[in-house]
């Protein structure tokens, strides 16, 4: 499904956030903390990166 600007964080697309985004470099907690900012698509999109980089 397409994002609107809302669903964006801090003038960012999704596509900019994602090749940004490397769960690697956050801690447990820092990950949480930002993920509970973001959108529900996001959140279902990140959650999927974050389950295969573990």
């Amino acid at each position: 499904g397409g994002f609107t600007d809302e669903d964006a964080i801090t003038g960012k697309t999704l596509d900019e956030m994602i090749s940004l985004f490397n769960i690697k470099l956050f801690s447990r907690h820092a990950a949480i903390v930002d993920f509970k900012k973001l959108s529900l698509c996001q959140r279902a999109h990140f959650k999927r990166e974050y389950q295969k980089s573990i």
